[in-house]
């Protein structure tokens, strides 16, 4: 498994007003979302969604298996 392909480190230029800055973000492989939504915490609605979303498109490739 390679990590910095699943978390690949990105940089965007953020603007405030009349100056801008660079700042660093990361752009996620799919893989890395269901990372991070399976082993977050489900009482946050985000990682909740998240959750139901990866079970319903699991679900979804099984029964197109079949």
């Amino acid at each position: 498994m390679i990590i910095v392909y699943d978390f690949a480190e990105v940089s965007k230029i953020v603007e405030a007003g009349a100056t801008s800055k660079p700042v660093i973000d990361y752009k996620l492989t799919r893989y890395a979302c269901y990372l991070i939504v399976q082993n977050g915490d489900p009482r946050k609605e985000v990682i909740a969604l998240g959750q139901t979303y990866f079970a319903i498109q699991t679900r979804r490739q099984e029964v197109a298996l079949l």
